[in-house]
């Protein structure tokens, strides 16, 4: 949104615990945003909305339906799909989760989960959530989704993204002004994390 600079948070020494960060978010998650006067929220949906909302209202369709339709994605994307899709398929590959017991129950449970994301979202020729437009639906879903498409993931858990996701992850980023941050970014990017897990 050209609204500010991304500062690095380093989880692994815990810099989200630290008290000047605990000032911003007692609840120490990540993401943050602090605007330029101070104001502070977190949790990326709320990120994303406040964004939008106040500097990006291009991302967040004006018919009521529509936009709808980019919540209920975002929402689902937070919830159902997430517990799935991070925590149990990419999450134990990056060393932020046990592996479940039945990796193999998860995998169809994520695909099934995706193909529902798919028929709700992107059926009818639609590129994005959206229609041809992209949305903070995308910049809610793609980075999880991108996590789960990497090498490493597929080859610990045998876990591979349906193709249509793959296109609508990779139509997405190229419409993303910043989306180069989530392959290269001094091996903090998500793709080169993901490789050091290979």
């Amino acid at each position: 949104a050209g609204i500010g600079n991304l500062e690095f948070c380093n989880l692994m020494e815990g810099a989200h615990l630290k008290p000047e960060y605990l000032a911003k978010s007692a609840f120490h998650q990540i993401p943050l945003f602090e605007d330029s006067d101070g104001y502070c929220v977190a949790e990326s949906t709320a990120i994303l909305r406040h964004i939008v909302t106040n500097y990006m209202p291009s991302l967040y369709p004006a018919s009521p339906k529509e936009k709808a339709m980019v919540d209920w994605a975002m929402d689902l994307m937070s919830g159902s799909i997430y517990d799935v899709l991070a925590v149990k398929v990419f999450y134990p590959v990056f060393d932020f989760a046990a592996p479940p017991e039945d990796q193999k129950a998860e995998n169809a449970a994520c695909l099934d989960l995706l193909a529902k994301y798919e028929q709700a979202f992107l059926a009818g020729g639609k590129k994005f959530v959206a229609g041809n437009n992209i949305s903070i639906a995308e910049y809610k879903a793609v980075p999880l989704m991108f996590a789960c498409m990497q090498p490493s993931v597929e080859k610990k858990t045998g876990f591979k993204m349906p193709a249509r996701i793959v296109k609508y992850v990779e139509d997405a980023m190229k419409e993303m002004k910043n989306a180069g941050f989530m392959s290269s970014a001094g091996g903090y990017s998500i793709k080169e994390y993901a490789a050091s897990k290979a």
